[in-house]
């Protein structure tokens, strides 16, 4: 009597195939879900590190303005030329500029800029605001006795902002390998699981033909 064979089953290879579409969905959550994290983490970085620049910012000029106030109001000049100076001691500061009630320059400390020079208004040089940015504020009590700007270089006082990116980025390279070794290590358990899931049907299906035979 000729001996009876059963024929494989397809489940193995529909395993495989379900395993490989649960790995690649599996991967771009992944993906996704790091993206996500790193665009988050940046944009709150960015802001609160922006958001603390500018209330340093206020804070400074604002106790600058209320210094300079008390100074004019006591009419002291060299003691007025003195803190204008020591105003652009800071190395975030390019310049610090005292006006009067009507905009004429009283005194300096540091580069002297005029307001036509940091704009471009009256000359052949590009503007300076591209790399600076100028800060001011009223010196007033009862009446108004004049204006304080200082001149503040961009690129040093957003240095934190800067540092804070590279950091940023640093993390941004170890989520990626951490990415890399989980799609890895996943792929590798996923083949490993499919080709035991193969293997065990095959054997199972030669235990089966096996008992189907015949005795003689």
């Amino acid at each position: 009597m000729a001996t009876m064979q059963t024929e494989l089953p397809l489940y193995p290879k529909i395993s495989s195939i379900y395993n490989k579409i649960l790995q690649l969905a599996i991967a771009i959550v992944l993906i996704v879900v790091l993206l996500n994290m790193l665009i988050v983490r940046f944009d709150d970085q960015a802001k609160r590190i922006t958001a603390q620049q500018q209330v340093f910012a206020d804070d400074y000029i604002e106790q600058a303005g209320q210094a300079m106030l008390v100074l004019i109001k006591q009419d002291k000049k060299s003691a007025i030329n003195e803190y204008l100076t020591k105003l652009a001691t800071p190395e975030f500061v390019l310049g610090a500029t005292l006006y009067d009630q009507t905009g004429q320059t009283i005194g300096f400390g540091g580069s002297k800029q005029s307001i036509n020079e940091l704009y471009g208004l009256s000359s052949e040089l590009p503007p300076l605001t591209p790399t600076v940015s100028p800060l001011v504020v009223e010196l007033r009590d009862e009446k108004l006795y004049g204006y304080l700007r200082l001149t503040i270089r961009k690129q040093t006082w957003q240095q934190n902002l800067l540092q804070a990116n590279e950091e940023n980025q640093v993390f941004t390279r170890y989520m990626l390998l951490i990415a890399g070794l989980v799609g890895f290590l996943l792929a590798r358990g996923l083949s490993r699981f499919s080709r035991s899931s193969r293997v065990s049907s095959v054997n199972q299906a030669n235990h089966k033909s096996y008992r189907l035979k015949p005795n003689n």
